[in-house]
C-alpha cells in the first residue's frame, strides 16, 4: 500500500453467501463506485508485514456467464409469481423491478416446483438452507443481478408484502470456463441432456 489505500464496509450488499443468496438495498445504490462513498465512510487499511508464505494466482478457469434462459412461463401465484425458466441450471438472474420504495422482495430458487405451483425449497437447498435473495427497493427501476452468489434452480418465486412490478426478467447460466477435450453423445435423450447439463 501507499499509504493512501482505504476501504468501507459501508455497502448496498448487506449479507452474502456464495450459493444461499444476497440482501440488497437499493436505497444505498449510491455506494456503487469508491468515488461516491462520503469521506467518514472510508477507513486505512492496515499493512501486515512479515507474512510468511506466497501469494499464488488462482490457477483455474474462473466463472463465466454463458447461454442466456428467457422464462417458459410466469404464474400469478396465492405466494407471489412463480417464473419457469425450462431446465434446472446453475445461473443468477437478471431482474428489472419496480415497486414501493423500502419494500422488500423476495426471491427464493428450487430445481422443482409442488403440486401446489410453488418453488420446492427443499429441492435445492443445502442442510437446509434455502437459496434466497433479498432486495429493497427505491421506489424507482431496480436492476438486481447478483455479484456475489450463485443458485442451482430452474424455478423463481418472486413475493413481497406491497405491490411490485416485473419490468423484465431473465436468467443467466454460470459455468467455469474450463477447456473441452473431448465429447459425448448417445441414443438416449435423458442421457445426452445429463451430459449437456453438465458441460
Amino acid at each position: 500500500s501507499d499509504g493512501e489505500t482505504v476501504f468501507s464496509t459501508d455497502s448496498h450488499v448487506l449479507r452474502n453467501t456464495l450459493y444461499t443468496g444476497e440482501t440488497v438495498d437499493f436505497l444505498r445504490k449510491d455506494f456503487y463506485s469508491p468515488d461516491d462513498y462520503p469521506p467518514e465512510a472510508l477507513k486505512p487499511v492496515k499493512e501486515l508485514r512479515d507474512m510468511k508464505g506466497e501469494f499464488l494466482w488462482q490457477k483455474e478457469p474462473s466463472d463465466q456467464a454463458g447461454k442466456e434462459f428467457l422464462p417458459k412461463s410466469v404464474k400469478k401465484t396465492a405466494k407471489g409469481t412463480l417464473i419457469d425458466f425450462g431446465q434446472n441450471h446453475s445461473g443468477v438472474p437478471r431482474l428489472v423491478i419496480k415497486g414501493v420504495r423500502g419494500s422488500r422482495v423476495r426471491l427464493t430458487y428450487g430445481e422443482n416446483k409442488t403440486v401446489d405451483d410453488d418453488v420446492d425449497v427443499y429441492s435445492s437447498s443445502w442442510g437446509g438452507h434455502v437459496q434466497t435473495d433479498e432486495l429493497i427497493l427505491s421506489g424507482g427501476e431496480d436492476e438486481f443481478f447478483p455479484e456475489f452468489t450463485v443458485h442451482g434452480y430452474r424455478y423463481l418465486r418472486i413475493s413481497s408484502d406491497c405491490e411490485y412490478e416485473i419490468v423484465s426478467v431473465r436468467s443467466l447460466f454460470i459455468y467455469s470456463a474450463v477447456a473441452e477435450d473431448g465429447s459425448f453423445s448417445c441414443s438416449d435423450r435423458t442421457i445426452n441432456g445429463i451430459y449437456r447439463n453438465y458441460r
